[in-house]
Parts: structure tokens; sequence; C-alpha cells
């Protein structure tokens, strides 16, 4: 059984002994509940045995996901918060403040700050697949609370810490769940977002948990 902080994860090769990808998925659909989508973050060459999509947020092509394998590119996605968190486009940060001092009625000092403080990638991403032939690194899923509840105590128990969530109401699945669980290597939760709750067709008693797919393995190993 392994011990240890959560600090001591990292990405790695596949390790001796390591259940592959599908027998990971099926339990942890097991034991969690849910279906768990994979997000694969490709710097290389374009994710394999995916359909490209245009014209669409990233909330609504994880919901297609569930029906065919999709791939995102920067030229893919018409929410400028995804493009934002991607680093795909940095300059849509004014646009972005703005609607939320119109639409949200956030002060311009608040605006700012929030927007500012969304977890992004530096840049030099190509492509995503949710659910594509490549090896993920992050999973993604939208779980009842009670099964939320049950990943805590896991995690809790395996890793000997509590998980610090950030929460927001801006750019929930692109920011502060896939870049997040990606970029930190931790588990992320969000309630959503107006946007993704409205395209994305998350239902209103599912929470959005992110989980890096090397922590997913450590949960299930140490069961």
């Amino acid at each position: 059984m392994f011990s240890g902080t959560l600090s001591q994860v990292r990405y790695s090769d596949a390790e001796e002994g390591m259940m592959d990808l599908k027998e990971v998925l099926r339990q942890m659909e097991s034991s969690f509940g849910g279906r768990w989508y994979r997000l694969e973050f490709s710097y290389g060459g374009m994710p394999k045995g995916g359909t490209h999509l245009e014209g669409v947020r990233f909330c609504e092509a994880v919901t297609r996901a569930s029906l065919v394998p999709v791939v995102l590119t920067a030229e893919s996605l018409s929410c400028d918060a995804a493009r934002y968190a991607f680093g795909w486009n940095h300059d849509v940060r004014g646009a972005m403040e703005a609607r939320l001092e119109e639409q949200a009625g956030f002060p311009h000092r608040y605006a700012v700050e929030a927007i500012g403080d969304l977890p992004t990638l530096d840049g030099g991403l190509r492509a995503i697949g949710i659910n594509t032939e490549g090896e993920p690194q992050v999973f993604m899923a939208y779980l009842q609370p009670q099964q939320v509840m049950k990943l805590l105590r896991r995690y809790e128990a395996l890793f000997c810490e509590r998980p610090r969530v950030e929460l927001s109401s801006i750019a929930a699945l692109c920011s502060n769940v896939a870049v997040r669980a990606f970029r930190d290597a931790k588990l992320t939760l969000s309630f959503g977002c107006e946007e993704s709750r409205r395209h994305g067709g998350i239902p209103r008693d599912r929470v959005i948990v992110g989980l890096p797919v090397e922590v997913a393995k450590r949960l299930l190993e140490g069961s």
C-alpha cells in the first residue's frame, strides 16, 4: 500500500504492476460512481481516434465525448474562458473582465482579480483529446455529493491530508477543474459556472471533479 503525501505523486512512465487504463476506469466507476472522462493534453502530435470539433464550448465538447471521442484545438473553441484557460488566447482577458462587470455585477477591481487568479496554461498546448486513444493526464466526472464524500474519504485516508480546494463561479470546467488538475497535479472540485451548467448539461445534483490519473491510480492501489 502506498503511503505519503500528494506532493510525492508525479507524472511518470508507467510503473511495473500498474493497472491498465481500462481497469482504472472500471474501478473508478465502481468505487466512486459517475462516468469518468479522459482528458489528454497534447503538446506534440494530435490526439488520435477523435472527431475534430469547431465552434463549441469546452463544456459542450465534454458532453459530446460521452458519445464519441473528440479533439479540440484553439480554433475549435467558441468560448473566451476556455481559450484563455488553455493558453490559446490571453488577449480576451479584458473582454472577460467586462462581461463579469456587466452580466454578473462584479465590481471592476474584483473582476480583474478573479480573472487574474484563474489557473491557466502558459502556451504550447497543441490540442486536447477527450476520451481519445492516447494516455490521458486527467480524469473528470460529474458526481453526486455522496460520491464526492467517498472519494474525499479515500483521499484523506491515503494521503493523510485535506484537499485544498479553491471555488469559483467562473470558468469552472476548463480552468478550475481541467487546467488546475493537470497543471497542479491535484484533486479539484467545482460547482460549475452558469455557462457550463447551461451548455454542458450538468445535472443540478452533480459536482464536477477533476483528478490527475496518477492520483487516481494511487487511490485505487491504496484501497
